[in-house]
């Protein structure tokens, strides 16, 4: 058994008394980010989280992940983006928004490249979105 940050969602083992703790999953997110934010707000209140090595699981891509690949995208980019603004601290913001610029404009110039105008749109509105877009429970 290892100690890690954070455990992937879809094989997640949880007691009832952190989610009665700290809360279950945001809503907010949809889906990607969720299960990092919750594994963030738990270690915050004291619970750790392990892996066990010699443990298998398999991950089958969801049907609507694979379907809607622009609005994949584009939620994976805005939850990023709003994890960082909710748990940013003093000077953290400025790198993370220039990061987080820079990996953006490294994405979009392959979707221009390929010309993938729809996964372009949803990469570009993603990162607006997650930086300029008030969130209701935002910290």
């Amino acid at each position: 058994i290892v100690e890690v940050d954070f455990v992937s969602g879809c094989g997640m083992l949880v007691k009832r008394e952190v989610f009665e703790n700290v809360g279950v999953f945001d809503p907010l997110y949809e889906m990607y980010t969720e299960e990092v934010d919750f594994c963030w707000r738990a270690r915050e209140a004291g619970y750790k989280f392990a892996c066990v090595t010699r443990a298998h699981m398999w991950h089958v891509v969801s049907a609507t992940a694979s379907r809607d690949r622009p609005r994949t995208r584009y939620l994976k980019i805005r939850n990023q983006i709003w994890f960082y603004r909710k748990y940013a601290k003093g000077g953290q913001r400025i790198p993370l928004f220039l990061f987080s610029l820079l990996k953006v404009l490294y994405i979009s110039l392959g979707d221009i490249i390929s010309f993938q105008g729809e996964l372009f749109k949803a990469t570009t509105t993603g990162w607006l979105d997650g930086w300029f877009t008030p969130r209701k429970s935002l910290g």
